[in-house]
């Protein structure tokens, strides 16, 4: 990417084994982080080989091409996949600065070649070409800080994208864990309500079970209370009974003893009466009596009938009755000589 200098200035810690690490709290790849920590291309005199190198080899820089196949061999972790790669430059390789008087020696120093990487070009970024030419020192820091800040903030709104859609998908975990504690807590509620509704229902069975049976021994109680109370009165009336039998037949003796008693009283009586009414009938004679003035009792039993609540109208009618009574009794008298 032709940062230069970019290990100085990047605190780099590493988190777990599938390549990402944190740069000032930026997740990133195994990767970017090599190709930022690549030194930059400088031309300067090493120690000078036996051999060499031919001519064009030592005016033409070679480049190295990395194809996407290549840069893709490793299937990426998922935290690779979140960073953005970076923009596809095409860097032109450097003049060489050391020229050969003398031809080569043994013992003198030859300039290596600069590669060129052509990372994977971002889906979401257009892809960019720039030509970067030799740069100077200053120009060199201008660059990195810009591309610093420029990786920062493509960083920043994949991390801001990236925790939005943590943010949805924690929400959503949420929401489906909720959903799914809430439905279980509810099943759980019925089964225990269920359980507790079972509980209930048994012990009902039960109690009602036991107050059935506590009814059908009481009723067998009393059945047998009662047979034994039928058979007692049952006992008690056959006493009863024998003993009315026994009274009835003293009764009916008693009876017929009165009887004969009474017969012998009635027989007695009824010969004494008609032995008395014999010796009546032997000391008086019977006499006929005639009802005396009896025209004029006919007669004044008559104007009573005839004169209610007149009674001075019959008087005359009964003067004469007295009269004629008065004079019957004096006939009488005189008769009986008493």
């Amino acid at each position: 990417m032709g940062v230069s200098n970019s290990s100085r200035h990047i605190s780099v810690q590493s988190e777990d084994a599938e390549g990402v690490v944190f740069v000032k709290g930026i997740r990133m790849t195994d990767r970017v982080i090599d190709r930022m920590r690549e030194p930059p291309p400088v031309q300067s005199s090493q120690s000078k080989s036996s051999t060499c190198p031919p001519p064009d080899q030592i005016l033409t820089p070679q480049s190295e091409t990395l194809t996407t196949t290549e840069l893709l061999a490793q299937p990426p972790s998922y935290a690779s996949s979140l960073v953005p790669p970076p923009l596809q430059e095409t860097i032109s390789p450097l003049a060489p600065l050391v020229s050969f008087k003398n031809g080569c020696s043994p013992n003198e120093d030859t300039a290596a070649p600069i590669p060129v990487v052509e990372p994977v070009v971002a889906p979401v970024l257009p892809p960019l070409t720039e030509t970067v030419g030799p740069l100077t020192s200053q120009q060199a820091v201008v660059h990195e800080e810009n591309l610093r800040k420029q990786i920062r903030d493509e960083l920043q709104k994949v991390l801001q994208e990236e925790i939005k859609m943590a943010k949805l998908k924690i929400h959503k975990q949420f929401e489906e864990e909720k959903a799914r504690t809430k439905a279980e807590a509810q099943a759980k509620a019925q089964q225990q309500v269920q359980a507790e509704v079972q509980k209930i229902l048994e012990k009902e069975q039960l109690a009602l079970q036991q107050t059935l049976n506590d009814a059908v021994v009481q009723e067998r109680k009393n059945i047998q209370n009662e047979q034994l109370a039928s058979q007692y009165y049952i006992q008690k009336l056959k006493e009863k009974d024998r003993d009315l039998a026994k009274q009835d037949s003293v009764y009916k003796e008693q009876i017929a003893k009165l009887e004969e008693k009474t017969a012998k009283l009635t027989r007695v009586t009824a010969e004494s009466f008609k032995k008395g009414l014999e010796e009546t009938q032997k000391r008086f004679k019977r006499y006929q009596t005639k009802p005396v003035c009896s025209e004029l009792q006919s007669k004044i039993l008559k104007c009573y009938l005839q004169n209610t609540g007149q009674t001075l109208t019959c008087s005359k009618i009964a003067l004469q009755y007295v009269k004629c009574v008065n004079n019957a009794k004096q006939n009488k008298k005189v008769s009986t000589g008493g």
